[in-house]
Order: structure tokens, then sequence, then C-alpha cells
């Protein structure tokens, strides 16, 4: 069974990385085989987490949490991490 990062899915959308952005679709069509009819959960929620991490950079994976977050109803999410803070969804402890 294989599994697919996080970072797979934002080349596949963004394009940022042409060279990764070329093998992504491998790499998410060697996946699938183990998981017929894959669906995201929440498109809106990676789409609106994709569109803020390339706009504001930083780390995907905290765009993503912040966005999941703020559909959950939550304010802000509390963080250590400066970079984070600075997005919209994210407040420095």
């Amino acid at each position: 069974m294989l599994a697919v990062d996080t970072h797979v899915l934002v080349r596949l959308i963004t394009h940022d990385d042409p060279k990764q952005a070329l093998r992504a679709p491998h790499a998410l069509d060697a996946a699938l085989l183990a998981f017929p009819g894959l669906r995201f959960e929440a498109m809106p929620v990676l789409l609106t987490a994709a569109k803020a991490w390339q706009s504001q950079g930083g780390d995907f994976a905290d765009h993503l949490i912040g966005a999941q977050m703020q559909s959950l109803g939550c304010e802000a999410v509390l963080t250590f991490d400066m970079r984070a803070s600075k997005a919209g969804t994210h407040r420095a402890v």
C-alpha cells in the first residue's frame, strides 16, 4: 500500500515546481491503485489551503491545518511558529 505526501498533492494543484509537477500524477496513480474511488473529504479546504500557501508561502501543512480548523469554526490555531502566525488562520502564543 502506498500513501501520498501532501507535497505531491501541492505540486499537482499549483505546478509551482515544474519538474515535480510532471512526476506528481505518476505518484498519485501508483497510490490510487490501492484505493479505487479515492475522494478528498474536504476539497474546498484543500483548495483554500493551496491558495493561501501559494500567495503567502510558508509550510503547506500549516495552511491545511488552519483551513481545516477554520472550516470547523475555530477562530485561530495557536502556535509557537512565528511564520505560521502571520497567516490569518493562526495566532502566536
